[in-house]
């Protein structure tokens, strides 16, 4: 990263000016008014909206028969048959006949028929190999105790006209009944808690004194926690946090997507957001000539296209100024990576405090305190491994914020996470 004092003083001053300056954000604040939501949301009086999941973290398993999983992401749709067996570590997740395929909606809207007769499709051919699905769903839902999911509303750009609001195992057990005969029993659950699930795996045998969090930083972002008293899981939704201040890029981002006003936390620190947040930023440091005429020049036509936008592979490559789409000289390039390495520093913060806050929750929920608890992140997300240096700042900021609390956090990374935790489901209340 480029030393802020090598730069030119308007540079530095532009970063403090438009909020993207880390010695701006109020940690301390942020994370007890994070804490605050998180209690007053189970309540419904907060942005963050506490949906408990009726699923708890497992002691142990004594099934293992083969179920179907769902897995409707932000960009993908995967199926599969899963088994879970056994191993010296806990237990290991092995699929077959998977498939890999669009979410329904993710590319353009459709109706709600052909959205449940698309997810129907999905899975016709793994009908006959068992009576359980774990649906792994992706969007925020009111859980029912026998394990449905009402849509509260589309997030990540999708769009399936008629389905908020409904049911969705219901719905889907209409087509599958239809075409199939025979209704399955459909258990419904966040990625989040999927997530969360797969991170215990490793420790369903062992002693368990340990707190879990899901963590998904893909094309959105959302996390899920471990209650401490009955071990229930809660889904936060905590991508619809509204404690953070808006910059003037961030209001310019959400002013040019479809939930515009919802969802503001997950577009400061999501895959699907982040590439066009910095886009944000470099048009309005452009609008202020802060680069070269050509720079600048460039930059706004490139903004001007339809559907111009930035992904994290885009984005890493403009990091290196090796995007074709925008190229630079020595000294722009300079200026322009230090403002996209200033929005990334800001959403790893964000990204560290949002997982302090969740982890202190629950530190102060122990009946019993001890002088340290351990807390495992399962973290599933194709923006956390793959943006340049996202996860060891996450990790940093983690450690800096939260170090005098005695939190020993463990990050695991379990393959196929979200259908691992289907199926942990489906087991569960088989």
């Amino acid at each position: 990263m480029p030393q802020a004092l090598s730069l030119p003083k308007e540079i530095r001053s532009f970063i403090w000016q438009q909020g993207f300056a880390i010695g701006s954000i109020q940690i301390q604040t942020l994370v007890e008014q994070f804490m605050l939501q998180m209690e007053q949301g189970k309540q419904k009086q907060s942005s963050l909206a506490m949906l408990p999941s009726f699923l708890h973290v497992p002691e142990q398993l004594h099934k293992n028969e083969p179920v179907i999983v769902m897995d409707a992401g932000g960009s993908n749709l995967r199926c599969a048959i899963a088994k879970l067996k056994q191993n010296k570590q806990g237990y290991a997740l092995a699929l077959e006949q998977e498939k890999f395929l669009s979410m329904p909606g993710s590319r353009e809207a459709i109706t709600k028929d052909s959205f449940f007769e698309l997810l129907y499709q999905s899975i016709q051919n793994l009908l006959p190999f068992s009576n359980t699905i774990g649906l792994c769903f992706s969007y925020p839902c009111e859980i029912s105790d026998e394990h449905d999911g009402k849509l509260i509303r589309w997030t990540k750009e999708v769009a399936a006209e008629g389905v908020e609001g409904l049911w969705i195992a219901e719905e889907l057990n209409k087509v599958i009944k239809k075409q199939h005969g025979q209704a399955k029993k459909i258990v419904l659950l966040n990625d989040t808690v999927a997530c969360l699930l797969a991170g215990t795996m490793h420790t369903i045998r062992k002693e368990n004194q340990t707190h879990y969090i899901g963590f998904i930083l893909g094309t959105g972002t959302n996390c899920a926690y471990s209650e401490t008293k009955d071990r229930q899981i809660i889904n936060i939704e905590s991508g619809a946090f509204d404690g953070i201040t808006n910059t003037p890029a961030d209001k310019l981002l959400d002013s040019q997507c479809q939930d515009q006003g919802y969802y503001l936390f997950e577009k400061k620190i999501s895959g699907r957001y982040l590439g066009n947040l910095c886009l944000m930023l470099l048009q309005i440091a452009s609008s202020k000539k802060l680069f070269s005429d050509e720079a600048c020049k460039n930059i706004l036509d490139f903004s001007n296209q339809e559907n111009a936008s930035l992904s994290t592979e885009t984005l890493n490559a403009l990091l290196e100024n090796q995007f074709s789409a925008l190229v630079f000289n020595e000294q722009d390039f300079e200026k322009i990576h230090f403002l996209i390495d200033s929005v990334i520093e800001r959403a790893a913060l964000l990204s560290a405090i949002q997982l302090a806050a969740i982890s202190r929750y629950q530190l102060l929920s122990q009946e019993h305190k001890q002088q340290s608890t351990n807390c495992t992140i399962c973290v599933e997300g194709s923006t956390y491994y793959q943006l340049r240096n996202y996860q060891e700042r996450i990790r940093h900021y983690l450690h800096g914020i939260n170090h005098a609390y005695g939190i020993q956090y463990e990050f695991v990374r379990m393959e196929f996470a979200s259908l691992a935790g289907a199926a942990l489901a489906a087991l569960q209340v088989k």
